[in-house]
C-alpha cells in the first residue's frame, strides 16, 4: 500500500482558515490528503518574528511525515514562512507551492508596492520574507526544482518579480488582482497543482 501525501495548506495574513477549507473541500485530489495549517497566526501581534511561526509548522510538518509524505502549500504571506520551513524540514517534505507570496523585498520604492508597505503592522511578515530572501542562496538547484510558483498577471500586493523564485516552476496566472490569483490559482489551476504535487522531480 502506498503512503499517504499529505498537503500543509498555510493561509495569509488574514489566517482564513474556513476559506480555504471550503476550497479545498470543492475538489478532489487523488492520491493526496490535505490539511489546512492554524499554526501561522500572522494575526497574533505579540509575535516579531518568523521563529515562532518555524517552529509551529515544522511540529506539524514532523507530524504528518510519521503516516506519509508531506508538501507544504504556503498562501500570499505564508509563501516565504513556507520556504522556511522547507529549509528546516528537508528530509521530511517533498514539495513546497508559493501562491501568490511574495519571497523578495525588493527596493524602497520600485516594486510597487514595496515591503515597507505591505507590512505595515506586521513586523513577522516583514521578518519572513526577509529572512527568506537572505537564505535562499542555502536552496541547492535540486532544492529549487522541487518550488512551485503561481503568480498573478498583475498584483497590486505582491509584484511578480518578488515572488520569483530562480530556478523553480514559475507557473503565470492570466488575471489580475491579489485575491482573484488566489482563489484562480488554487480553483482554476488545481490539475497544475495536483500534478506538481504527484510527479517527481528530474
Amino acid at each position: 500500500m502506498s503512503q499517504e501525501h499529505h498537503i500543509l495548506v498555510i493561509p495569509g495574513l488574514g489566517d482564513e482558515v474556513g476559506m480555504i477549507e471550503d476550497i479545498v473541500k470543492k475538489h478532489q485530489f487523488p492520491g493526496l490528503v490535505f490539511h489546512v495549517s492554524k499554526s501561522a497566526q500572522w494575526k497574533n501581534k505579540v509575535e516579531k518574528t518568523v521563529q515562532p511561526k518555524i517552529k509551529r509548522i515544522s511540529a506539524e510538518v514532523t507530524d504528518l511525515a510519521k503516516s506519509g509524505k508531506v508538501s507544504i502549500v504556503g498562501i500570499s504571506a505564508s509563501g516565504s514562512l513556507a520556504g522556511l520551513v522547507y529549509l528546516e524540514n528537508k528530509n521530511k517534505i517533498e514539495k513546497v507551492v508559493n501562491v501568490c507570496g511574495r519571497l523578495h523585498p525588493g527596493g524602497i520604492l520600485v516594486p510597487f508596492p514595496p515591503l515597507w508597505i505591505t507590512s505595515t503592522g506586521r513586523p513577522a511578515f516583514k521578518d519572513s520574507v526577509q529572512t527568506f530572501e537572505a537564505r535562499q542562496k542555502e536552496l541547492t538547484v535540486q532544492d529549487r526544482r522541487k518550488f512551485l510558483v503561481f503568480q498573478a498577471r498583475v498584483d497590486e500586493l505582491v509584484p511578480g518579480s518578488t515572488s520569483f523564485l530562480e530556478g523553480a516552476k514559475i507557473t503565470p496566472l492570466p488575471n489580475w488582482g491579489h485575491r482573484f490569483g488566489i482563489r484562480n490559482a488554487l480553483n482554476n489551476y488545481g490539475n497544475n497543482l495536483t500534478d506538481f504535487l504527484l510527479r517527481n522531480v528530474d
